[in-house]
């Protein structure tokens, strides 16, 4: 987060930080408030001059029915003109979303930002395994259902598109066991700006 901030001002100015949080739910396994502590934490530690306007998490974010807890929102977007928060379901996620996918599975564990806001990029850059996904073609011939059940952290609360999200990406996998030298040959970065509604490789 730090890292994030000295992008935007150097950590000796007196830039302030609004910060808006959104995500978690009160789920079964208590993932949403660990993550929430965590993230918390790391703010109160910093030493930027960090204001929290909107933190809707947890409870705040959460709904049931019959039952069945689940996120009151799934994704929010932002007007920066009116500050008006709205409600999204972003049908585009971006390109190469099975190398992205990879990259969460068994790819570094640092926090990947995506996007660069400058630019109007698309970013994705060059990784390696951290460790084999064993068995992957095992993996790969099991039912949607059982892929739900172990490879998501609350597969009640799941979106239609995550099991042939997650397929794809273990497809991937099995197809490029080192993607530094199929995808990202010489190191390269990959780059990729939205023209006429989709994505092209710059």
């Amino acid at each position: 987060m730090d890292l994030r901030c000295g992008q935007v001002a150097p950590a000796s100015t007196q830039h302030s930080y609004d910060v808006y949080i959104f995500g978690g739910f009160q789920d079964t396994k208590g993932y949403s408030i660990k993550l929430a502590k965590e993230l918390f934490r790391a703010m109160h530690a910093s030493t930027r001059n960090i204001h929290i306007k909107v933190a809707c998490v947890f409870n705040l974010n959460s709904r049931y029915e019959h039952g069945t807890c689940y996120p009151i929102y799934y994704g929010v977007g932002v007007n920066c003109d009116s500050m008006e928060i709205h409600r999204v379901r972003c049908e585009n996620k971006g390109p190469m979303r099975e190398v992205k996918g990879a990259r969460n599975f068994i790819g570094p564990k640092q926090m990947m930002n995506c996007y660069d806001n400058s630019s109007h990029e698309m970013i994705l850059h060059p990784f390696s395994y951290q460790h084999q996904f064993q068995q992957i073609d095992l993996w790969l011939s099991q039912s949607d259902k059982f892929l739900l059940k172990h490879l998501s952290t609350s597969p009640e609360q799941e979106p239609e598109d995550f099991v042939p999200d997650v397929r794809q990406s273990l497809m991937f996998i099995a197809s490029n066991p080192d993607p530094s030298l199929t995808i990202f040959k010489e190191n390269t970065t990959l780059r990729f700006r939205l023209a006429s509604g989709f994505w092209q490789q710059c």
